[in-house]
């Protein structure tokens, strides 16, 4: 009878370990669940920067080959128009400077796209690891569930036998 009071209680002892321990695996869970969603809303928006970032730089490179029509169609009207040279000149020179401009900011926005897309990687990496830690978590969790399960049961059982062997105690002594 004291031998399975003490199973019993030793079986207490366990199953309130389990039950920490499931519990603390649940709140880890929890917290790479909400870091993920964290994670995924940051990748979401680092991918909408990047594409912003992609037309603007589309658009820059539409404009440079806008300028340089222009540009094309400022000489030949510099060559055949003699009187109207010094204007032209000018205007060159003005779309030039635009043009470098253009291209520098051109130079900037892919530097900045390749920063971004880096990011994005990274993000993408550290997301993939978090989702093997969560699922290395819950498979954690689900065994600490089984072994508490386990316990149960076997108190369960101790609890049935001291049953018994008291209700068997009674019946000889009656």
């Amino acid at each position: 009878l004291a031998a399975a009071q003490r199973a019993m209680m030793e079986l207490d002892r366990k199953n309130d370990q389990l039950q920490q321990a499931a519990d603390e695996l649940a709140e880890q869970l929890d917290e790479r669940s909400r870091r993920a969603q964290e994670l995924e809303r940051t990748n979401d928006e680092l991918r909408d920067q990047a594409e912003g970032s992609k037309q603007r730089g589309d658009l820059h490179a539409h404009q440079l080959t806008s300028r340089e029509r222009e540009i094309g169609q400022l000489q030949e009207k510099g060559e055949w128009l003699f009187q109207q040279k010094e204007l032209v000149e000018r205007d060159l020179k003005s779309a030039r400077k635009e043009l470098e401009g253009a291209l520098s900011d051109l130079g900037h926005m892919t530097h900045e796209n390749q920063a971004l897309s880096n990011q994005v990687a990274k993000m993408q990496q550290h997301h993939h690891k978090l989702d093997a830690a969560s699922s290395s978590a819950q498979t954690t969790a689900d065994q600490y569930i089984q072994a508490f399960r386990a316990a149960e049961t076997e108190r369960d059982d101790i609890l049935a036998l001291y049953q018994q062997a008291v209700e068997e105690h009674q019946g000889q002594n009656a």
